[in-house]
């Protein structure tokens, strides 16, 4: 079974939402990236049309494999 990175809790939970060109994702310095969901952003698996990922039902930490990368400036 799973643990959390943060708080070693078991309850890891699963969510899958189908996003197809419609993701949207807002950047620190404000910049924005729209279009299908990008790889490497610690929220998506290589299948574009989804935005998946697990988390803690404990504490609300996402895991995965961090630092996330941020999509290439030329996609936004």
């Amino acid at each position: 079974m799973c643990q959390s990175s943060t708080c070693s809790s078991e309850r890891i939970w699963f969510t899958s939402l189908k996003v197809s060109d419609g993701f949207y994702l807002r950047f620190e310095d404000g910049k924005a990236y729209q279009g299908y969901a990008p790889p490497n952003t610690g929220i998506t698996t290589s299948n574009e049309d989804y935005a998946q990922f697990r988390y803690c039902a404990d504490c609300g930490q996402i895991q995965g494999d961090f630092p996330a990368q941020r999509p290439e400036e030329n996609s936004y």
